[in-house]
């Protein structure tokens, strides 16, 4: 299950930060980045638009498979349903 959410804070010389989706923030690691991403971990903005899968983690959910949809203030690409 993949959910979206926005990226909340950033820390860049640590490099992890956390997305806010669901009201839940979740934590993400630079490693944390989809080989699908066209935008990396130094490349990311807060306000970025990301798409990721939350796992259970010891430590709390956390995001994986993090791919950035859309830059902040970048149009959303409009998504095809199932019949498109």
């Amino acid at each position: 299950m993949s959910l979206q959410g926005r990226v909340r804070s950033l820390y860049p010389n640590r490099n992890f930060g956390f997305i806010r989706a669901d009201g839940h923030d979740y934590f993400f690691h630079a490693g944390s980045f989809s080989p699908l991403s066209s935008v990396d971990f130094p490349e990311t903005e807060i306000g970025d638009l990301a798409q990721f899968e939350p796992i259970e983690h010891p430590k709390g959910v956390r995001a994986v498979n993090v791919r950035i949809l859309a830059k902040d203030g970048d149009m959303v690409p409009p998504t095809l349903s199932e019949d498109d």
